[in-house]
């Protein structure tokens, strides 16, 4: 059970939602809301149940678990970048050091309930306090780089411990964290099957399309 005086978040998969509390009572809900978008959430949600796994906050190493970060890529991300290491390894890097923590500009997510407003620069922003956005700031930590990246998403920056993040997915409200990962895992892996052996015929058809009208009419 999550105790009311500690920080903690929730990582909600179904509605591709990430709920932070912070000790300061401040309750925000950020919004992952486009394929590309929700693919980071997604890298959010692998990183903490790596962590979980091992029962300890830690750098995971992407390099390690190319697979199933391609596959969050290609079903969650509808492949909006190439799922190759040598591309998507550096791109999350680049994401995980420069965009994710800046919650001010938020450009992976939009935090539902405020409008951004102009800044001294003509800057469209989401104004919080300087508090709120070293909190979030924080939680994304990292060693390495591109293709060699470690990531860790640093809940104890905020005073919380593993078992104060959450994730949830699926009807059951009770399946959360492990068994809600692998849930969600599995849903994608399913679904990337299906969509593969649609595929198939189509390409079939192509090919014999191809083949009868390249040739030459006698």
């Amino acid at each position: 059970m999550i105790e009311e005086t500690k920080d903690f978040i929730r990582i909600d998969l179904n509605q591709f939602k990430l709920h932070l509390y912070l000790q300061s009572e401040v309750e925000l809900t950020l919004h992952f809301n486009t394929p590309s978008r929700i693919f980071y959430l997604s890298v959010i949600g692998f990183v903490v149940h790596e962590m979980k796994k091992r029962g300890r906050i830690t750098y995971i190493s992407l390099q390690d678990h190319l697979d199933v970060l391609a596959l969050l890529n290609k079903r969650v991300g509808a492949s909006a970048g190439s799922s190759k290491s040598e591309h998507l390894l550096p791109r999350i890097y680049r994401k995980w050091k420069i965009a994710l923590p800046d919650i001010e500009s938020s450009p992976l997510f939009k935090v539902v309930g405020r409008k951004k407003r102009y800044d001294d620069s003509s800057e469209k922003i989401f104004r919080l306090s300087e508090g709120v956005k070293d909190s979030w700031a924080n939680l994304f930590e990292y060693k390495g780089s591109h293709e060699n990246v470690r990531l860790r998403f640093s809940m104890d920056r905020l005073g919380a411990s593993l078992d104060d993040v959450i994730i949830v997915y699926g009807e059951n409200p009770e399946l959360e964290n492990h068994d809600a990962w692998e849930s969600f895992v599995s849903h994608l892996k399913i679904s990337w099957k299906i969509n593969q052996s649609l595929r198939m015929p189509i390409a079939y058809l192509k090919s014999l399309y191809h083949h009868f009208t390249s040739r030459k009419v006698g």
